[in-house]
């Protein structure tokens, strides 16, 4: 134990092992595979420190895309691919999926609470928050809290049984992340902190941050930080987002306003997206008091690029539905409908029998309003320059990360 790296160098607050060892388990099985083969054959060379740590960031890169998928399954069937699509071109959620970070253990967990909480899960949202929060980030309290409330002021739970999930999954997760954060930091303390005979490492971080209030000694930006480095980071997706919030749609005929419609143009809807509101306010309001700490790094706000990518897709996804839009003209159909009104009732010898009649019912054709070709191509073009120049900027991001961060090179020296 004494000949671990991180009792050597420690940083400047612990850390817990529950995210890494369970990490590290999920990879020894393909560990274990690798060492046989290159020992019994020679179709894999010996393994060294960069090999597995590449199995490791590989196998974490992998639960980050599940987690993805969970979340794009959650959404409405029209959402689902551009949030593919504008997830797998976000730069910074793929330069930071497999990195060994607590702010990437914490992604992992809330996209995943994000998925349960659009699966109309509020319990396993609350229950997922608390276990990140715990374990991984204690400033998801912050996304936990507006979350919560956001839950409780629309009757998705009640306050009594919010509050008893909560104790209920933290007091399960101190069971498991208390004994093992003591054992491997080896009695840790704190010149702040009395002498104690146990470890949680996320309240010593809670500590630092707010009672001690250091994190200002890292660097201190000013308020509006964070919103310049979301325009930067979201590239197109921001403006994706803004059409998600006010959502285009193809004007039905005979002309029907949408009940949150802004206004009406060129065969073309625009309404308030308030569903989409719900979910995003609450992302909004964490990063909101998120700026309110002085030492600000965009890697804190990683949690909530999920929700900002699901508002993105609403906003691509309403594009498409004007740009291949086709207008739905359904043939009229009759079918048969039983009458109560021309049933008769004869009696017989055998017994009554009930005879009915039945009429013919059309339906009427369902049709909307074709906007203009030159509008749909408009859109058409400038969702397409959008996404170009997303995947340009997440390569150029990408490739200066590369250079900045060329992970794992100490390791051959």
């Amino acid at each position: 134990m004494n000949n671990f790296d991180h009792l050597s160098f420690p940083g400047v607050v612990p850390r817990s092992f529950l995210p890494s060892a369970i990490l590290a388990n999920l990879c020894k099985p393909i560990h274990l595979l690798h060492s046989y083969l290159s020992s019994s054959s020679n179709l894999l060379p010996p393994p060294t420190p960069p090999t597995y740590s590449t199995i490791s960031r590989f196998i974490l890169g992998l639960l980050q895309a599940h987690a993805t998928t969970s979340l794009s399954s959650a959404l409405p069937p029209p959402t689902q691919t551009p949030f593919l699509l504008l997830s797998s071109l976000q730069p910074h959620l793929n330069f930071y999926a497999s990195r060994f970070l607590p702010n990437s253990f914490a992604l992992l967990l809330t996209t995943h609470a994000f998925a349960c909480w659009f699966n109309q899960s509020p319990y396993s949202t609350i229950s997922l928050l608390t276990i990140a929060a715990a374990t991984t980030r204690c400033d998801m309290l912050v996304l936990a809290a507006p979350i919560g409330i956001s839950l409780l002021l629309n009757s998705k739970v009640t306050l009594l049984k919010g509050i008893l999930t909560g104790i209920f999954t933290l007091t399960l997760t101190f069971l498991f992340i208390i004994p093992l954060d003591t054992v491997m930091w080896n009695n840790y303390s704190s010149p702040m902190l009395p002498p104690l005979p146990f470890l949680w490492a996320e309240g010593v971080v809670l500590f630092y941050n707010t009672v001690e209030n250091k994190s200002a000694n890292w660097g201190t930006s000013p308020p509006y930080w964070y919103l310049v480095a979301m325009l930067k980071a979201l590239l197109g997706c921001f403006f994706f987002a803004m059409l998600g919030v006010f959502k285009l749609r193809p004007t039905p005929a005979p002309p029907s306003p949408h009940k949150d419609q802004i206004f009406s143009l060129f065969n073309i809807q625009v309404y308030l997206n308030k569903h989409l509101l719900g979910y995003l306010f609450p992302a909004a309001v964490f990063v909101a008091l998120y700026s309110i700490l002085p030492h600000k790094e965009l890697r804190f706000i990683l949690p909530a690029f999920p929700i900002f990518n699901v508002a993105a897709a609403e906003g691509l996804a309403g594009v498409w539905s004007v740009v291949f839009f086709k207008a739905k003209v359904d043939c009229e159909s009759s079918s048969k409908v039983v009458s109560p009104v021309s049933t008769r009732l004869r009696r017989r010898k055998a017994g009554a029998t009930t005879e009915t009649t039945t009429t013919t019912t059309k339906t009427k054709p369902q049709t909307h309003h074709h906007p203009p070709k030159i509008i749909s191509l408009l859109l058409a073009l400038g969702s397409f320059l959008l996404l170009l120049f997303t995947f340009l900027g997440t390569a150029v991001f990408l490739a200066a990360s590369h250079n900045n961060y060329p992970g794992g090179e100490v390791i051959y020296i």
